[in-house]
């Protein structure tokens, strides 16, 4: 009878011994457990992953799916064990099967409550529909490597469903959306949108404070870069003779690999940046790290993403401004762009969407210039003159 009991449990052993070399020793395909091929997979792919990317890569697998699943067999995992994992994520509470209590259980160490933020290694639950898609994305991509290499037949991960994402377009702060929000406390929308004079006003409030990363933010309001694309910038890649512009090397996708030219003002504050930038490292000495980023700390460092978040909501809220994220500068960049009359093609290439679809599909709520002029247009058609 042999050690084997089914047939598809002898052909995993031959194709595991044929591909035991390039797996760099681990054991015959169907000992291999979850935890086993998920952290070879992180060492085998940590060279070719951007720095925030393996970093995101390794908490979902170190912190989210051994603890649930990781001494599984990797040919035993199944579409319900994925499916079960992702209900976990996206309540609370929940007892829908016998899988559900167990995963529960296992992922309690990493639950944090109580509107606690993320730390590393915990998680506020429940994960937002997103945040669980990101989650599916890493072990589909995981396990389709494992799919190609012989070690399993098919994917677990494309039979699994997934929640539905409401589309969350942003909302402009209007002065009566922000007289509510004083009232009432609860924002309009999770995505809002400051309008010109409330953008102005804050950089305002930076000048007058002295702000160290004016340069940074304003750059973020004014032409869109995301955060990791900002704080991954290094000088060689920024040119500052007129008019100036910067090239992103690309942190999501191709299309994110793009120039984006400064303007005038941008120019003037990252001169003033570098040279203050000089005087720190001089200040340093020995201990300035030369890390070649344009956005360092006193001593040279990456400026942390959480650091700049939380300065933003500072800095916003010192300024007496209605709450955004650090993240919606982005979208301010977007809708002052599309006030100045940009077309949306440029708006897309500047920002480094995947497509021109989806950038002209997110910002449909931040025209109100725009539509103010079309509605405009259209009663001139129809020969109608305010009274």
């Amino acid at each position: 009878m042999g050690p084997f009991r089914t047939r598809a449990e002898v052909e995993a052993a031959v194709r595991a011994e044929i591909l035991r070399t390039s797996l760099g020793g681990l054991p015959c395909a169907y000992k291999v457990t979850v935890a086993e091929y998920f952290q070879d997979w992180l060492v085998r792919n940590k060279p070719r992953l951007v720095k925030n990317s393996f970093e995101d890569y390794a908490r979902i697998i170190d912190h989210l799916l051994i603890p649930a699943v990781g001494e599984l067999k990797l040919v035993k995992l199944l579409p319900p064990h994925l499916q079960a994992l992702y209900l976990v994520l996206g309540a609370q509470n929940m007892v829908a099967n016998d899988l559900v209590p167990a995963i529960t259980e296992r992922l309690a160490a990493t639950r944090t409550h109580g509107g606690a933020r993320k730390l590393q290694g915990t998680w506020q639950y429940p994960l937002s529909a997103k945040r669980i898609r990101k989650v599916h994305a890493v072990i589909s991509s995981v396990l389709t490597d494992a799919c190609e290499k012989g070690l399993i037949v098919t994917n677990p991960a494309t039979h699994t469903g997934l929640p539905p994402v409401a589309k969350e377009p942003p909302m402009m702060w209007t002065q009566a959306r922000v007289d509510a929000w004083r009232e009432t406390g609860q924002k309009p929308a999770k995505v809002m949108v400051w309008i010109t004079e409330q953008c102005v006003a804050f950089l305002h409030h930076l000048a007058e404070v002295g702000d160290r990363y004016f340069a940074l933010y304003q750059l973020a309001m004014s032409r869109g870069p995301r955060c990791g694309e900002l704080l991954g910038l290094r000088w060689p890649d920024v040119d500052l003779n007129a008019p100036g512009s910067l090239t992103i090397q690309g942190t999501k996708t191709e299309r994110s690999r793009r120039t984006i030219h400064l303007g005038q003002a941008n120019v003037v504050a990252l001169r003033h940046w570098r040279h203050a930038q000089q005087r720190e490292r001089e200040r340093s000495g020995l201990l300035w790290t030369h890390s070649g980023l344009v956005f360092t700390d006193p001593w040279g460092k990456r400026v942390s993403r959480h650091t700049l978040r939380e300065r933003f909501l500072h800095l916003s809220d010192e300024a007496g401004l209605p709450p955004i994220r650090f993240h919606d500068l982005r979208h301010c960049a977007a809708s002052l762009t599309l006030a100045a009359g940009a077309d949306m093609k440029i708006i897309s290439d500047t920002l480094g969407h995947s497509s021109y679809a989806f950038t002209a599909d997110v910002y449909t709520n931040v025209m109100p210039y725009n539509d103010h002029q079309a509605a405009e247009a259209v009663f001139t058609l129809l020969g109608r003159e305010p009274a």
